[in-house]
């Protein structure tokens, strides 16, 4: 008879041989519950990350548009939006310095096109002429305050 796993036949194995297995299982069965409740936890969190959300009411969109360059009529203008302060700043291009700033409350984004600029808000869109920054004289929405 092979006697070299004495352990798997011999009838003389000690007691204390199986209470170390026995712990050794239990022991087994604590690492795996472990291992599960961790392995759960990981695909909540992976979901919850994933899932989308909506964006904050009052956020503005990634997207906006808040600085515009200018140039006529002899000048060389930045155009600088700051939708929290609700101000149009004009800064000279060239060596940075602030010209102008404007009251545009409720601005989100401004356009450039041509002479026109347009300051875009929860409101119809308001238009301003450039070079002077004045508003449109046909009874429009162009009230920004200089």
């Amino acid at each position: 008879m092979d006697k070299s796993l004495p352990f798997a036949w011999s009838p003389t194995v000690s007691p204390r041989w199986h209470r170390t297995a026995r712990r050794n299982a239990s022991l087994g069965r604590q690492a795996g519950a472990a291992a599960a409740a961790a392995c759960i936890a990981l695909a909540a969190w992976f979901a919850w990350m994933a899932w989308p959300r909506a964006p904050a009411q009052d956020a503005a969109p990634v997207d906006t548009h808040t600085f515009a360059h200018w140039q006529g009529g002899g000048r060389d203008w930045l155009l600088k939006l700051e939708p929290a302060q609700g101000t149009l700043s004009v800064y000279d291009a060239g060596d940075g310095r602030p010209l102008r700033r404007l009251a545009v409350p409720g601005a989100r984004a401004i356009v450039l096109e041509d002479d026109w600029l347009f300051v875009l808000g929860p409101a119809s869109p308001r238009l301003l002429r450039l070079p002077g920054l004045a508003p449109r004289q046909d009874g429009g929405h162009g009230s920004a305050q200089p």
